[in-house]
């Protein structure tokens, strides 16, 4: 079974909230201050790169 794993590093899920670790540290952005544009740009496109969103 040479399953590949698409999970990556940067896409694990982090305990207990549901979010993957860019969600999180996106929505960490949001709350202390630190957002900016280009911030939700790369966001954005890491989203809808993912293929997780699709359906939106």
């Amino acid at each position: 079974m040479n399953k590949t794993n698409r999970n990556t590093t940067n896409r694990r899920r982090t305990r207990g909230t549901g979010l993957n670790e860019s969600e999180s540290d996106f929505i960490k952005s949001i709350t202390d201050g630190t957002i900016t544009t280009e911030k939700v740009k790369n966001f954005v496109t890491v989203m809808l790169e993912s293929g997780e969103y699709n359906h939106i």
